[in-house]
């Protein structure tokens, strides 16, 4: 996606150097992920080190959205470090200055294992045996593994058990919390990562998950996705979507692949078989001939449609009943199916899955088979 991303900013700052660039994603999985480094609460652990990604460090802004109200230990204009550093004296949960200076180091069991390289390990192995990964850990790690089988390059590395020491390693939801005085180190037993559910309910208590209170901090909320961080780098802007909400990407795109995906459906199983014939049946379905000016404009019309029909909705909710604003807001909606829009969708969804109707409809409309 970045690849391509930059290909079409590239395309369009030659043919419209006079205006301003705005992309408009979906909010999916690849297109929300966050760059290398970033502040992340989801990856984070409850303890200090493992396999948790290491962050950047990060500036204490205001007192809102940063610090609670158990005695922080930081202050506005602190830089707070996401990782233990040699002159801490370690990670608050532990006993006594006597336990957590026996776990500073790492404390080797004198045995080892061998592990299959993660992906980075991988990259990193292979631009030492001189050997050019042009997207990096972009790959696949079944290419990557590809390429250090024909490179000679071995897919394991021995990893020697023990102990993890807490310098040098990545911060936990813990310490981080306890930093910012969001949690109260006299009741620890009562957070859990995911939160502690109601035992009459069953919902979660979300002031007893640690993961929630770190990722409400404005910090890690507002922290800008890799998408995001290039387009800033190519002097664009992306927007994303609201989550499980396809229907509003960008003029309708979900609605040109629902249109693809139908009519190749719709193929007999003939001209799919083989892959010159599978390729030119997919050549076709997202060609000019099966997707013409005029289909565009329609699903681009649809989604401007939900646009709209979401904005009267969101307005419809800030005004007071009565109000000017109110009546200003009283106009006829776009689609009679107002619950359908105010459903709460739990996945990433294909026009196919919300809105087979229309598809199905534009098909029949052109008399394709």
């Amino acid at each position: 996606m970045a690849l391509q991303f930059e290909d079409v900013v590239d395309c369009l700052k030659v043919l419209y150097p006079q205006f301003d660039i705005v992309f408009l994603f979906d909010h999916s999985q690849g297109h929300a992920r966050k760059k290398e480094g970033a502040l992340d609460a989801k990856p984070m652990s409850r303890n200090f080190g493992g396999a948790q990604p290491v962050m950047r460090d990060t500036t204490i802004k205001t007192v809102e959205g940063f610090l609670g109200s158990h005695s922080p230990q930081l202050s506005v204009g602190d830089v707070q470090q996401m990782v233990f550093k040699p002159q801490d004296t370690g990670p608050w949960y532990l006993a006594n200055d006597k336990k957590r200076e026996a776990r500073r180091h790492d404390i080797p069991a004198g045995t080892s294992k061998r592990v299959e390289r993660v992906k980075k390990q991988l990259v990193e192995a292979l631009e030492s045996a001189g050997v050019s990964v042009p997207r990096g850990i972009n790959h696949s790690k079944k290419e990557l593994q590809e390429f250090a089988t024909n490179s000679g390059v071995d897919l394991y590395v021995d990893k020697e058990d023990g102990s993890q020491g807490w310098e040098g390693a990545q911060k936990d939801l813990l310490q981080v919390l306890r930093e910012r005085g969001l949690i109260d180190p006299e009741n620890v037993s009562s957070y859990t990562v995911d939160g502690r559910k109601d035992p009459i309910t069953g919902e979660v208590n979300n002031s007893s998950s640690l993961r929630y209170l770190m990722g409400r901090c404005t910090d890690f909320r507002d922290e800008e996705t890799a998408l995001e961080h290039l387009a800033l780098q190519l002097g664009v802007e992306v927007i994303l979507t609201p989550k499980f909400h396809a229907e509003l990407a960008g003029e309708g795109i979900e609605y040109d692949w629902a249109h693809s995906k139908a009519y190749y459906r719709r193929q007999p199983v003939s001209s799919k078989k083989g892959r010159e014939k599978f390729q030119e049946l997919v050549r076709k379905c997202t060609s000019p001939e099966h997707l013409p000016i005029e289909r565009v404009r329609a699903n681009a019309a649809r989604a401007r449609a939900y646009i709209s029909t979401y904005y009267h909705l969101a307005m419809k909710d800030q005004a007071d009943e009565g109000s000017n604003e109110m009546m200003a807001q009283k106009q006829q909606l776009l689609f009679s199916e107002i619950e359908r829009l105010m459903k709460k969708f739990k996945t990433h969804r294909c026009a196919l899955d919300f809105d087979r109707g229309f598809v199905n409809g534009e098909l029949k409309r052109s008399k394709e088979p």
